[in-house]
């Protein structure tokens, strides 16, 4: 095993340290939303529902702490440390790239050791990072299951364990030690369920040898994985809090610090702090069963070439969909203040997606937006607000043609009383003005 200097540790980790003024050298077009503006409209948003309070980014300043936070200076050096530990644990054997393979893992650090050259990151000492171990002629473009295999038994044999949350794809476990699958699909929230059971799962696999390291991967090892490794790292209390996880995640995964990026998935991990904070686990989570009795745009969204739109939407819960064609004929809006969808029968409990599409020509449709939430995490007010920068696909508008900049949506819920089955009005004060605050996380 080759020592490493420790002018060859500085030199090797200076090389992967992160610049604050790093500039993106490509553009990633999975990518949602920029991390570095999770918080993007910070100092008009009240998190106190979900995170208990998160300040801007120290070099912006511009809100009140209403949380510690870890400085991007101590996280760039938490970053350093595993870069350092790799530089000096692992052969300095470089391997010439190839050309195809850099182009399609983009921004994300790869591993560049023992004569490998992997869309690999180690996040931590003991969790690894990395793009789907493929075959055939997708060898060509991504890690090959070859090489990803010589990687884990020449430097982590009969100790390491991988993990694939993919959904669309599976390979034969017998090319890896251990394989454990929490599949969900591509550009989604994973079920609130699946992400303690994968917590549960990597916590006992890492505890059981001090050697035993984990290999977790989706298809590009940044959206689902970093969904998954952030709320570990809040599991095994690495971090504190969430957005402080999904800093760290986003710079030493990627050269521009764009890890976890998707609204919907970037709510969930703010949902498993608030969880974590609350001492939820599968067995005792509140369990809400609510009814949702309205839905509104603000304002009208532009998507027609004269302005406007004609919306309908559909829901997922709990292996039930449901359409609002069924109810409401679709129709044009375009000069109202907003769009009002008042519902009924409408019972949700867990998990839900929400999509909105817009009718064109010859009835086809096209997606506006979508978000992922969970019914437990509902305050007492009753009311799900959630803003263009925290909605799939609509935080994307950077330019406010089809969005306007304060576009948001409102879900409206009562709850339903498990005792006696009765509806149990969470908003009483419907009538009277409704202060904005932002329950998108």
């Amino acid at each position: 095993m080759h020592s490493a200097t420790q002018e060859e540790l500085k030199s090797r980790a200076k090389q992967n340290e992160i610049s604050s003024g790093e500039e993106e050298m490509f553009s990633d077009s999975g990518d949602e939303c920029d991390p570095e503006n999770y918080n993007f409209y910070m100092s008009q948003v009240d998190f106190a529902a979900l995170a208990n309070g998160i300040s801007q980014d120290d070099q912006k300043g511009q809100e009140i702490n209403l949380r510690e936070r870890v400085s991007t200076q101590q996280l760039r050096q938490e970053v350093n440390q595993v870069n350092q530990h790799i530089s000096g644990n692992h052969q300095n054997i470089t391997s010439v790239p190839n050309p195809i393979k850099l182009l399609v893992s983009k921004q994300k650090r790869r591993y560049n050791y023992n004569g490998f050259n992997l869309d690999l990151t180690y996040i931590t000492e003991k969790i690894i990072a990395m793009g789907f171990p493929a075959e055939n002629i997708e060898s060509i473009y991504r890690n090959s299951m070859q090489d990803v295999r010589r990687f884990f038994d020449s430097v982590h044999p009969g100790h390491y364990k991988v993990y694939n949350l993919c959904e669309e794809r599976k390979y034969d476990h017998s090319n890896f030690n251990q394989v454990a699958e929490f599949p969900f699909q591509d550009h989604q929230a994973p079920t609130f369920s699946l992400i303690y059971e994968f917590c549960l799962d990597l916590d006992n696999w890492l505890k059981t040898h001090e050697k035993n390291v984990a290999g977790i991967h989706c298809k590009a090892g940044k959206g689902r994985t970093g969904v998954m490794i952030c709320c570990y790292m809040l599991y095994a209390k690495q971090f504190t809090n969430a957005y402080d996880s999904m800093r760290y995640y986003g710079m030493i995964r990627t050269k521009n610090k764009k890890g976890v990026t998707i609204p919907s998935q970037i709510r969930y991990i703010f949902y498993f702090e608030k969880a974590l904070n609350n001492k939820w686990v599968p067995d005792n989570m509140p369990n809400k069963q609510v009814e949702l009795v309205k839905i509104r745009l603000i304002p009208v969204p532009n998507v027609k070439f004269l302005g406007g739109c004609a919306p309908w939407f559909r829901i997922q819960n709990r292996d039930k969909e449901y359409n609002s064609k069924n109810q409401f004929p679709v129709k044009e809006y375009k000069l109202e203040p907003y769009i009002e969808f008042k519902l009924r029968d409408i019972v949700l409990q867990g998990d839900v997606l929400l999509q909105f599409l817009n009718q064109g020509f010859f009835s086809s449709s096209e997606k506006l937006f979508q978000a992922w939430f969970n019914c437990d995490f509902f305050d007492y007010t009753g009311i799900l607000m959630i803003d263009k920068f925290m909605l799939d696909k609509a935080c994307k508008d950077k330019s406010g043609k089809t969005f306007q900049k304060d576009f948001r949506i409102e879900l409206h819920v009562v709850e339903i009383n498990q005792d006696n089955k009765s509806l149990q009005s969470v908003q009483n004060n419907t009538n009277n003005q409704i202060t904005h605050k932002n329950f998108g996380f």
